[in-house]
């Protein structure tokens, strides 16, 4: 049996003391409204790492890590970008190698399936989503919108409302555990800041 081998990253930042989780939403198809993460399907010889980064620089149309989103080109950026969420990712997952989650398989569909958490600097969306909105020249694959979720907001939907999120961020395993993780250091770090008087 065929085993469905993919990767997906969900960024966070820290923003006025609260941790926030990226996601997006498109406005058609089967995913229309629902939180999705950044993943897809690993290519030929491609690592978890690798598609998982590939695939944030092709589901952001290239935008979030551009200087200036409008001038954000995906065909001339995508193997610069990557390289960046790349490194992103390593100073992530080489602090605190337990921040992913597996899918869960069914016994018709098994999944080798990653998903990973990455720190990102916070950032306004408002040009990015208004750039998809507007969208005059047909540039981009498809209308999507990117969304800041706090972490107490997304715990709130595992819990009471899974609906509004896309079935693999469903099936993440301990995805609760892991944000409340991210939670925890960084109200620490925040802590030790505080009280060193120094940003750390």
């Amino acid at each position: 049996m065929r085993i469905k081998t993919g990767a997906g990253i969900i960024p966070y930042a820290v923003q006025d003391d609260q941790v926030c989780f990226l996601f997006h939403r498109t406005f058609s198809g089967r995913r229309a409204g629902l939180l999705v993460d950044f993943g897809g399907s690993c290519s030929r010889n491609e690592t978890h790492f690798e598609a998982a980064a590939r695939e944030f620089v092709e589901e952001t149309e290239a935008m979030f890590l551009a200087e200036d989103p409008k001038e954000a080109d995906l065909t001339r950026d995508t193997d610069v970008q990557i390289e960046i969420v790349l490194n992103l990712m390593r100073n992530t997952q080489d602090r605190h190698p337990d921040w992913f989650c597996r899918r869960i398989s069914d016994r018709d569909k098994p999944r080798d399936w990653k998903t990973f958490f990455m720190k990102v600097a916070f950032k306004n969306l408002d040009r990015m989503n208004a750039l998809w909105e507007r969208n005059p020249d047909q540039r981009f694959k498809k209308r999507r919108e990117l969304v800041w979720i706090t972490s107490d907001r997304l715990v709130e939907l595992f819990h009471n409302d899974p609906q509004a999120l896309w079935t693999r961020v469903r099936q993440l395993t301990g995805a609760i555990k892991v944000i409340r993780a991210i939670e925890r250091y960084h109200r620490t770090i925040a802590d030790i800041s505080d009280q060193t008087g120094q940003g750390i």
